[in-house]
């Protein structure tokens, strides 16, 4: 992923890689969903992941989920719930034989908060 600097005509200068996203090869996955939480931490779904970045753009972990993911948000009452859109019917191996395009959310328990200004 990359970043810019916007000047104050609304031009991008400065386009520099920001993070660098580990690939499963065996996921042939690209960067999808993406979210900020609170503390400014870049979460990125790639394949079954949701990869983690701090504001600097280091590498903080990843979290596992049952398929791949295709959308993030933090929401909930206090803003501390993820929940990850799933496509289900495509496993770690690829298509699952006989099953429908079918999409799941998932609700995890996060300990990061979401921005409080946007919605729940």
């Amino acid at each position: 992923m990359v970043a810019f600097d916007v000047q104050p005509d609304a031009t991008l200068t400065n386009r520099r890689t920001f993070v660098t996203l580990k690939q499963d090869p065996a996921d042939r996955a690209n960067g999808d969903g993406t979210m900020v939480d609170a503390a400014g931490r870049l979460y990125v779904s790639i394949g079954s992941t949701i990869q983690v970045f701090d504001k600097g753009g280091k590498a903080l972990g990843s979290i596992p989920t049952p398929g791949r993911v295709i959308s993030i948000a933090l929401g909930g009452p206090d803003h501390k719930t993820l929940y990850a859109v799933v496509n289900a019917s495509i496993g770690l191996q690829g298509p699952i034989q006989g099953v429908q395009r079918t999409m799941r959310v998932f609700r995890i328990p996060a300990v990061a908060q979401g921005l409080k200004n946007r919605g729940k």
